[in-house]
């Protein structure tokens, strides 16, 4: 979403990869001024990598991968043009048109009645 990151940059808040790095960095000059006698100081522990070694990792591999980072504002939008036409012959002509110069069309619809809201899409290739 680009939102996230406009108002990451306006509100003056790192963004959420350098606030985790940050954080990382605080704990460990935290714990490396622990005294020697404190059970800290024994050794790193890492519960996600315990919990990997009790999972079957090839299983993972079937998950969908999911980007956690916010597209950056100035992204190029996923639709370039978005054209209501009100005339309904006018509409028709434009399609038409459109459909034999352009690679992939979108066409959306909604409406709603009686407390009831309906939507549907369809993509031309």
């Amino acid at each position: 979403m680009a939102s996230t990151a406009a108002l990451e940059v306006e509100a003056y808040v790192l963004p959420t990869n350098l606030r985790l790095k940050q954080r990382a960095q605080i704990v460990a000059a935290r714990l490396s001024t622990l005294p020697e006698d404190h059970p800290g100081r024994s050794g790193p522990r890492f519960p996600l990598a315990e919990t990997l070694r009790t999972m079957d990792l090839t299983r993972l591999q079937a998950l969908e991968t999911i980007d956690p980072t916010p597209p950056p504002p100035w992204q190029t939008p996923a639709f370039i043009e978005i054209d209501i036409e009100l005339d309904w012959d006018k509409a028709k002509d434009k399609a038409s048109a459109r459909q034999k110069a352009s690679s992939i069309m979108v066409f959306s619809d909604v409406s709603g009645q009686q407390n009831a809201l309906g939507a549907a899409a369809v993509a031309l290739d």
